[in-house]
């Protein structure tokens, strides 16, 4: 049987916007001020970013992943989030860099 509904055509990427950068950079100031990661204000501004980046409730906070090279376990639901997460993180770094690198107007 033909179905005659209309596929829809969703993004397989989440789309990194600069306002996403923006709430990275805010955070990590926080971060680099010596503000508890357990604040208000950082918890606040880490859930803002996870709904910028328009993920899920059951994946995990961008600043609860480690940034390095371990390996992640893709045959397991979790290490595919996890994987997932940490490229948005890569992503969200190189932007941050390259817009700090950019000279000022």
């Amino acid at each position: 049987m033909v179905s005659l509904r209309t596929p829809l055509r969703r993004s397989v990427a989440p789309r990194v916007t600069p306002y996403a950068v923006h709430l990275y950079r805010l955070r990590l100031k926080m971060q680099h001020d010596g503000v508890d990661s357990n604040s208000r204000e950082a918890l606040d501004l880490s859930l803002a970013l996870h709904r910028e980046l328009k993920l899920q409730p059951w994946h995990p906070f961008i600043f609860d992943i480690p940034d390095d090279d371990s390996p992640v376990n893709l045959d397991d639901l979790r290490g595919r989030q996890r994987a997932h997460v940490r490229d948005l993180l890569r992503q969200l770094q190189a932007l941050a860099e390259a817009e700090a690198a950019e000279p000022p107007p």
